[in-house]
C-alpha cells in the first residue's frame, strides 16, 4: 500500500535503485521544508517533496529541509518543523505521505480578526486540531491505539523543543530580570554570558524552576492575604466515567489510554463543575467523613465509598500495591500512606496538632479480594460531593498554613536551568531597561491616585501591559501584589526592598534615599534614619517575612547571610526566634521517609540539628558559630549527620516514652525487676554485659523488653530491637528481624559473616546504639 500511494516511499525506493545501478555513493536526498503552495490540501508529488543531489553542493538549502546522507555519514538530528517529519516518523499514520506541521500554515480569514498579530498556526494548535475526532475526516490517528500514544508523546516533545529554541533565539527581545546585574558586568568588560552567568529561563515557560518559584510565592501571597486554607482537596480522574466509556466507543476502542483527548476534555469539564460546586453550593461544614456508610440507610453512599474511597488491601496482604513500592517501606510491611489507621470514637487533634478523624467500630466491613476492609481503611471524603462526581475525592482539614509550602517542594531542587546569551544583546534591547519598578516611577509622575499606594499595592488597582511596558488602570479583576524575595546578602537591593514596603509615590531612586530633606549615601543609611534598622526587631521582621513564604533551607541560608554580612546586635535572640522554622524540613522528612506520624524528634534534638546545619554552612566560609557567640552542636548529632537509620531510632516522643516507662515499671514482679535493674545498671556503667532471658511463653518477657526500651529511649538513647521471626518482631516497637537488621546469611557455615560494611548507615547505627535487644 505504501509503495503504491506514499510518495516518500516511492522516492526512497527510487534512490535505492539508483544506488544499486550506479557506482557512486556520493548522493544526498533532500526533502524540502515548507514551501508556498496554493493547493494546500492536494496530495504532493515526488517532485515537490524531494530532490536527488549529487556531490556535496546543496544550493539554497532551507534550515527546515531534511538531507538524507549515506549511512557512512552517521546519524544527524533533523528538524521537526519539516512538513514530512510526521510522515517519515509515522508512515502508517500518514500512509499517503501527507504534510504535517510547518510554520507557514495560515489561519482561515474568518478565524483571524484584523487585530490579531499572529497569522500562522502554532505547533500546539496544529496537534490539538489533529487529535480531535471529526466525522468527515479519516480516523487513522485516533484509532491507532499505542501508536497514538507514541504520536502524542512525540508531538509534546516537539512542541517543548521548539519553545526552548524560541527562547534561545529571541533572548535579546525578552525582558532581562537581572538587567542591573548585567549592566554592572558590562561596565567591568564581561560581555559573554558564560563569564557573567546565565540568562535564566523566564517564568512564562511552564514547568521551569522559575515558573515553580513564582507559583509558590504567589500561593504564599494568597495565604498571607486571605489567611490559612481550610481544606485540602485532591480530585482524581475516573477513567470509567460514562462520558469517557461511551465516547467514540465503536470507533476508538474501549481503553481510555487509547483516547487521551477524550479523557483530558472530560476531566477538564468535571474539574470546572467541581470548582463551581465548591464555590456556589454548601458541600462543606461538618461533613468530612472517614467511615463506611450503612448499606441499609444509605445504599448509594455505601456503594460509592466502597468503589472509590477505600485504601487497600496493602501491607502484608498485598506487597505489590502502589503504596508498597518503596523498598524501605515494603521491607517491613508498612504502607506509605500509613493505612490501616486506628479506631477512634471522635474526631480530635493529637498533641502535634494533626487531625485524628473519627473511625468507630461500626462492624461494617467490605470484602475486597481475600481481604476485609473496615473504617480504618477509609480515605476522608465528603459524601454528597463524592456521589455527585463519582470519582476519588480526598478531603482533608488543612489547619496548618505552613504545610502549604510542601506542596511546592520541588522549588528547592536546585538552580534554574538556563540559556546562554550575550550580555550586549540583552542590554541592546530598548525595552530591557523598562521594568515594573521604573515604570512605577513614571506612573507616580502622571497619576495622583497611584501616589497613595505602596509598590506592592499597585497591582490591586493597575495592570501591567507587557507589550508596551506600562502600568494602566485596572478595569476588572482582582490581583494580590507581592514583592520578590531578596536575600540580606544582596547589599543595597535588600534595603531597597525594605523601603518599597514603606514609601509611597516615589518617582525616582533618589527619593528612597531622601529622609527629611537629606539625601543619604545609600538605601541602608535611609533605612537607619527611618528607624527601620533600630535593633534586632528589624531582623526578626525579616525572618518572619521569609518564614511565611520560604522553605526552611532558604531560612537557614538567610540566617547565615545575616550573620556574615549584617551587623546583628544579638544573634542568639534571632536564633531563639527562628530555629523552629529552620527545622521544619527535618521533622517533615522523618515523617515522609518513614511514613510514621509518631516519628517526632524532641525540641532539643531539633535545635541541635539546626546548629549542626548552620555550622556546616559556615564551615564552607572558614567560620564557626563561635564567631557569633552562638552555641556549637553536640557531638552526637554531628556524628550521625543525615543518617536516616539513626534519625529513625531517635525520633520518639520523649514524654510519651517517659509516661510509658513509669507506668509499666510499677507493674513488674520481683524477677522482672531484678532483670530490669541488671540491664539498666550495665548500660549506665558501660559494662558491656550480655543477658539471656529464658522462660516459656506468657511469662512477661516481651513486656519486660518494652519497659527497658521505653526507659532508655526516654533518655535519648538508641535501642535496636530485633526478633528471630517477623511475627515476634511485631510485638516490639519499631523492631525488625535479626536477619534483616544484622544481614545474617540464611545459610550458615563456619565461615559465615554479617556483611556490614564500615562507614555505612547501619554500621554507624550499631556503633551509636547502647543496647541491642533480641526477642
Amino acid at each position: 500500500m505504501l509503495d503504491e500511494n506514499n510518495q516518500l516511499a516511492k522516492t526512497f525506493r527510487r534512490v535505492r535503485q539508483q544506488l544499486q545501478d550506479s557506482t557512486t555513493t556520493n548522493l544526498k536526498l533532500r526533502i524540502f521544508g515548507a514551501k508556498s503552495r496554493n493547493r494546500q490540501y492536494d496530495l504532493p508529488s515526488s517532485i515537490e517533496i524531494a530532490a536527488l543531489i549529487p556531490g556535496d553542493f546543496i544550493p539554497d538549502r532551507d534550515d527546515r529541509d531534511i538531507i538524507v546522507d549515506h549511512i557512512y555519514e552517521g546519524l544527524k538530528r533533523i528538524t521537526s518543523l519539516n512538513p514530512k517529519f510526521d510522515a517519515l516518523h509515522f508512515p502508517l499514520l500518514f500512509p499517503y505521505g501527507e504534510d504535517g506541521y510547518h510554520p507557514l500554515i495560515k489561519y482561515r480569514s474568518s478565524f483571524c480578526p484584523p487585530s490579531m498579530r499572529r497569522q500562522f498556526v502554532t505547533q500546539r494548535e496544529y496537534y490539538t486540531f489533529r487529535l480531535q475526532y471529526r466525522i468527515n475526516e479519516g480516523h487513522t490517528i485516533v484509532q491507532a491505539g499505542k501508536a497514538l500514544q507514541h504520536f502524542c508523546i512525540d508531538a509534546y516533545s516537539s512542541i517543548e523543543l521548539n519553545r526552548l529554541a524560541f527562547l534561545r533565539c529571541h533572548q535579546p527581545q525578552l525582558r532581562a530580570e537581572v538587567y542591573q546585574g548585567l549592566q554592572d558586568a558590562m561596565a567591568r568588560g564581561d560581555l559573554d554570558g558564560d563569564k557573567v552567568g546565565h540568562v535564566f529561563l523566564p517564568g512564562t515557560y511552564i514547568g521551569s524552576p522559575r515558573y515553580m518559584q513564582q507559583l509558590y510565592h504567589d500561593t504564599m501571597a494568597v495565604v498571607e492575604f486571605f489567611g490559612n486554607p481550610d481544606l485540602f482537596i485532591t480530585f482524581t480522574c475516573n477513567s470509567l466515567w460514562e462520558e469517557i466509556t461511551k465516547a467514540f466507543h465503536d470507533i476508538v476502542g474501549p481503553n481510555s489510554s487509547d483516547k487521551p483527548m477524550v479523557v483530558s476534555r472530560v476531566f477538564h469539564i468535571k474539574l470546572s463543575i467541581l470548582i463551581d460546586d465548591i464555590k456556589k453550593n454548601s458541600y462543606f461544614g461538618k461533613t468530612i467523613a472517614t467511615e463506611i456508610p450503612d448499606p441499609q440507610q444509605d445504599p448509594v453512599g455505601y456503594e460509592t465509598v466502597c468503589k472509590y474511597m477505600l485504601h487497600g488491601p496493602c501491607g502484608e496482604a498485598n506487597t505489590n500495591a502502589p503504596c508498597m513500592r518503596d523498598k524501605k517501606q515494603s521491607s517491613n510491611g508498612r504502607c506509605s500512606k500509613q493505612f490501616p489507621k486506628e479506631f477512634n470514637s471522635a474526631t480530635s487533634f493529637d498533641k502535634f496538632g494533626n487531625v485524628v478523624y473519627r473511625r468507630s467500630k461500626s462492624g461494617i466491613e467490605v470484602q475486597k479480594g481475600s481481604s476485609v476492609l473496615d473504617n480504618r481503611h477509609v480515605v476522608p471524603y465528603n459524601r454528597n460531593l463524592l456521589v455527585r462526581m463519582q470519582a476519588h475525592i480526598n478531603v482533608e482539614v488543612c489547619h496548618k498554613g505552613k504545610l502549604i509550602k510542601y506542596l511546592f517542594k520541588y522549588v528547592t531542587k536546585g538552580p534554574d536551568r538556563s540559556l546562554q546569551s550575550n550580555v550586549r544583546n540583552v542590554l541592546g534591547n530598548p525595552y530591557a531597561g523598562r521594568m515594573h519598578l521604573t515604570e512605577w516611577f513614571a506612573l507616580n509622575r502622571r497619576d495622583p491616585q497611584a501616589r497613595i499606594l505602596t509598590y506592592a499595592q499597585i497591582p490591586n488597582n493597575y495592570t501591567w501591559l507587557s507589550d508596551c511596558k506600562e502600568w494602566r488602570p485596572r478595569k476588572k479583576g482582582f490581583i494580590i501584589g507581592r514583592i520578590a524575595y531578596v536575600p540580606p546578602g544582596s547589599g543595597d537591593v535588600f534595603f531597597l526592598r525594605m523601603l518599597l514596603t514603606k514609601i509611597r509615590g516615589a518617582v525616582s531612586y533618589a527619593q528612597f534615599r531622601t529622609v527629611n530633606g537629606e539625601l543619604c549615601v545609600d538605601f541602608e543609611k535611609a533605612c537607619e534614619k527611618l528607624g527601620i534598622l533600630s535593633d534586632s526587631s528589624k531582623w526578626i521582621r525579616v525572618l518572619a517575612d521569609i518564614s511565611s513564604s520560604s522553605m526552611p533551607r532558604v531560612i537557614r541560608s538567610t540566617f547565615m547571610s545575616m550573620l556574615m554580612f549584617c551587623e546583628i546586635p544579638s544573634p542568639i535572640t534571632l536564633l531563639n526566634y527562628s530555629w523552629k522554622s529552620m527545622s521544619e524540613d527535618y521533622a517533615y522528612s522523618l515523617i515522609k521517609d518513614f511514613r510514621d506520624q509518631t516519628l517526632r524528634p524532641s525540641d532539643e534534638r531539633l535545635h541541635n540539628w539546626v546548629l549542626h546545619q548552620l555550622q556546616t554552612m559556615l564551615s564552607s566560609h572558614s567560620m564557626t558559630l563561635e564567631n557569633f557567640n552562638l552555641p556549637l552542636p553536640s557531638d552526637g548529632l554531628c556524628d550521625s549527620g543525615e543518617n536516616p537509620l539513626i534519625n529513625e531510632h531517635l525520633a520518639f516522643d520523649v514524654d510519651q516514652q517517659h509516661t510509658l516507662a513509669t507506668t509499666m515499671l510499677q507493674s513488674l514482679n520481683v524477677e522482672q525487676t531484678n532483670v530490669y535493674s541488671a540491664v539498666i545498671n550495665s548500660v549506665h556503667n558501660k559494662m558491656g554485659c550480655a543477658f539471656f532471658l529464658y522462660r516459656h511463653g506468657g511469662t512477661g518477657k516481651t513486656y519486660l523488653y518494652n519497659v527497658i526500651t521505653a526507659r532508655l529511649r526516654r533518655l535519648g538513647k538508641i535501642v535496636v530491637l530485633v526478633a528471630s521471626s517477623g511475627i515476634a518482631a511485631t510485638l516490639l516497637p519499631k523492631a525488625s528481624t535479626a536477619h534483616s537488621k544484622f544481614k545474617i546469611p540464611l545459610i550458615l557455615d563456619a565461615t559465615s559473616t554479617c556483611p556490614i560494611k564500615h562507614g555505612t548507615y547501619l554500621a554507624d547505627l550499631l556503633k551509636r546504639s547502647i543496647l541491642n535487644h533480641m526477642g
